[in-house]
């Protein structure tokens, strides 16, 4: 047994003693005190167990880790080091030993071979294992098991179900700010439109944020708790519990992390009007060394909705703009300081990053990232990148500030400087270790953290001031015809002996055959699921073949990639090898899906991600343009390896009639749509916006939709990522103005975030999507302020298919 984290790379044996409930760990080569741990568990599991505990440190390359704080100045730079205890114990005992560990919230994982001899037998029982199975092998995990998830690694710190609900709630819960803090700051006369109370809160929260002290205002959240002893003055650091005479200065910004249609560009619009107001007032000497101008670093798909909210928000002239991108720009240089607000994208930033360009020549007002859980990575060069720029303030905009894993708030919080948090290490050894590892017990230093850097507001927060329309949520349930469900059945056989190393013969898989297909769908479906992760780590990706399956619930054969589409016409299902698809991704990227440099299936918010992740090679970071990931049948598509070079078959749809799924979706729109000339004369018509992960798909769903409403003189909008500026705005207007634009099909990617589609009231989510945030945040681009209509939503799910996991 082994309450094992992660594999160590450079672990150092301890020698462990007790003392009542501490754990005293040597050094076993010259016998220095290492760690002591306070752990009832592990004391009372030594005391009333016939165990052996084995203790190893994985740390810094500093062979002294113990914890320093004799020096206030470098408080921020201590080592992080893991301790690791492999537990020996009788099978006798194992209940006896689980129910000691579970009360002190400590989890037993998985060993590394080399820490235990690999001819004892390993058990694990908090390891939830299948009735009839065995614990699998080493080779069958990867990473270890943390609450009820299974994990790429520990490093990655990705939350479980339980978990992520309780870290939610602290981003959820009102904090101080919002609940106290005086609102002294007015909107400013350059804003038309009168900012909602949580807006004009919002402003002053930002504002004081930026100017204020809140190491000494007493009604704004603080990381410093100020200490009174003796006459003496000093001050504690309310995470790491650190005291230094005086505090840090204050960080000049925050994490504005309202739910998705709840204004927070406009918010924004208020913080920059506001400070070009207070710019006169401002000393000669001071503005010579800050500039008014605010830098906004966006996904592509959003700066248009930056310029709209400024055309309608702002007064004509009142705010200078300029969007900064595309290959023309660098003629815009010398425009820059003469401006109020520079609008750029995340690539270009990137790029500019990578020749030292313009953006890195100045020192900005602010520097806001919109939609920045872009930069949740902190190893990608999107990070890098933004953190790089010059700013007296710093701002995070997002309405997720945590899509799987609690780095991605640490992440914010090194943009923004807070310190200890600017270094991951730090953040994981005060925030995310603790609460993954002692789970509730933790949580309560999070609040802090919360409170200290960051505003949310929820919807339900504020509904009945905003008073926004209902919504309503439906999973429309699919049925396959039977030549669908032939084919989806011959690749889940296949998928589920690759998964499994082929150790089930083809007999066994047909004995499953005969039982109830429901019961048939989730038995194979778990075990491919459950092999993900594994097949992952060793080049061997079933994520291919799961997308494959989610294809063939959208429409069949139609969206096959090449090579499936040969193994299902020649009925040769032993030709779809992970070679084969591996040989076959490297030869060409328009006939298979590449997923090699996705880091893990769980942070795919849709599946032109992956494609995406593949193109930018280690850097993951956002590629706006997404790609065909999975290639359409030649009939349909040719690829899309470049937006400029995309063609589109003109014969789409020809081959294929309308799927199941497709089917059911025209059936929804159809009841929607106005007969005749009837919308000239009545109500705005119901618009509709259809989501898809799959450019093919959308493809399939245009087409079939033509006709019908070419019978109704109407027409639709398209939105992917093969548009640029010009034709996303087109789109958009489109959409919005033309009252015979009924329907938007958009890629998640392209539309699901920072765009206001408030003009429609249907949203029609084609399949289930790898990051639920990523649906969250597309239903919101109808379901926000603005919105007059009740919010129909319509999730479609084929039964008896790998897709029901995801409901």
């Amino acid at each position: 047994m082994s309450a094992d984290i992660s594999p160590a790379n450079n672990a150092r044996p301890l020698r462990i003693s007790f003392f009542d409930k501490f754990v005293m760990l040597h050094n076993e080569s010259n016998s220095a005190l290492a760690a002591v741990v306070h752990s009832e568990a592990l004391s009372c599991l030594a005391r009333e167990c016939f165990v052996t505990l084995v203790a190893t440190m994985e740390g810094p390359k500093s062979q002294n880790c113990k914890l320093s704080v004799t020096n206030t100045r470098s408080w921020n730079q201590i080592p992080v080091c893991l301790i690791r205890f492999v537990v020996h114990g009788l099978l006798s005992e194992k209940e006896h030993v689980t129910r000691i560990l579970d009360a002190g919230e400590l989890y037993l994982q998985r060993p590394d071979s080399s820490e235990y001899d690999v001819r004892v037998r390993y058990f694990n029982p908090m390891y939830l294992v299948p009735t009839g199975k065995d614990i699998p092998e080493r080779t069958e995990f990867r990473g270890s098991l943390i609450g009820n998830q299974t994990t790429t690694s520990f490093d990655e710190f990705p939350l479980g179900e339980v978990i992520k609900d309780q870290v939610q709630k602290v981003f959820d819960e009102p904090t101080v700010s919002s609940l106290v803090l005086p609102l002294n700051v007015k909107q400013s006369s350059r804003i038309i439109t009168k900012l909602k109370c949580h807006q004009v809160e919002a402003l002053n929260v930002m504002v004081r944020r930026e100017h204020g002290d809140p190491n000494i205002d007493t009604t704004y959240p603080s990381l410093w708790e100020k200490c009174v002893q003796e006459k003496e003055t000093t001050y504690r650091h309310a995470i790491t519990g650190f005291t230094q005479a005086a505090p840090l200065p204050s960080v000049s910004g925050g994490i504005l992390a309202d739910e998705m249609g709840l204004g927070k560009t406009l918010s924004t619009l208020a913080l920059i009007c506001h400070h070009l107001d207070k710019i006169p007032n401002i000393s000669s000497c001071q503005t010579d060394a800050i500039t008014r101008v605010s830098l906004v670093v966006a996904p592509k798909s959003t700066i248009f909705g930056w310029q709209h909210q400024i055309e309608t928000h702002i007064k004509p002239g009142k705010i200078r703009s300029l969007v900064f991108l595309g290959p023309t720009r660098h003629q815009f240089i010398d425009s820059l300081p003469k401006l109020d607000v520079v609008l750029t994208t995340y690539d270009t930033l990137r790029s500019d990053w990578m020749s030292n360009g313009p953006l890195y020549n100045f020192t900005w007002a602010r520097v806001i990232l919109d939609e920045a859980h872009k930069i949740r990575n902190c190893s990608t060069k999107t990070f890098l990148a933004a953190s790089a720029l010059r700013a007296r303030s710093r701002w995070c905009l997002t309405g997720t500030p945590i899509q799987n894993s609690l780095d991605d708030f640490g992440s914010l919080l090194a943009f923004i400087r807070v310190p200890p948090f600017t270094s991951r290490d730090q953040f994981r050894f005060w925030i995310s270790s603790p609460i993954m590892l002692n789970q509730q017990r933790d949580m309560k230093q999070l609040r802090k953290l919360v409170a200290a850097t960051c505003l949310r507001r929820t919807k339900l927060r504020l509904n009945t001031a905003l008073n926004l329309p209902k919504k309503t949520e439906h999973i429309e349930v699919v049925d396959m015809t039977s030549e669908e469900r032939c084919i989806y059945d011959f690749f889940m056989k296949r998928s589920y002996l690759l998964a499994h190393d082929e150790s089930k013969t083809v007999q066994e898989i047909s004995a499953c055959d005969d039982e109830h297909p429901k019961k048939r769908q989730k038995k194979t479906a778990y075990s491919v699921n459950q092999q993900l992760t594994t097949r992952s780590r060793s080049g061997q990706n079933p994520v291919v073949l799961i997308s494959i399956l989610r294809l063939i619930c959208d429409h069949g054969e139609a969206l096959l990639p090449t090579v499936a589409l040969e193994a299902w016409q020649n009925r040769e299902p032993g030709k779809i090898t992970w070679d084969f698809l591996q040989t076959t991704a490297e030869k060409d990227s328009d006939d298979v899906f590449n997923v090699e440099e996705a880091e893990n299936a769980t942070e795919l918010q849709d599946a032109h991600t992956l494609e995406n992740a593949r193109k930018s090679g280690a850097d993951g970071g956002s590629i706006t343009q997404e790609r065909s990931v999975l290639p359409i049948h030649p009939a349909i598509w040719t690829g899309e390896e470049h937006s400029h070079t995309k063609i589109r078959r003109k014969n789409v749809g020809q081959k294929f009639s309308p799927s199941s799924k497709v089917s059911a979706v025209l059936r929804n729109i159809l009841h929607t749509l106005p007969k005749g000339d009837s919308c000239d004369n009545h109500s705005p018509p119901v618009k509709s916006v259809i989501f898809s992960s799959w450019i093919g798909m959308l493809d399939l769903i245009g087409s079939a939709l033509i006709p019908h409403l070419y019978s109704y003189n109407l027409t639709y909008a398209r939105l992917d990522g093969s548009c640029d500026l010009q034709q996303r705005r087109n789109a958009i207007i489109k959409f919005r103005n033309d009252d015979r634009c009924v329907v938007l099909l958009a890629t998640v990617g392209a539309a699901g975030e920072g765009i206001n589609l408030t003009v429609a009231s249907e949203v029609h989510i084609v399949e289930p999507l790898w990051n639920p945030m990523a649906e969250v945040q597309a239903i919101d681009r109808v379901h926000r302020m603005g919105q007059t209509r009740e919010v129909k939503v319509m999730k479609y799910c084929v039964k008896h298919s790998i897709e029901e996991a995801s409901f």
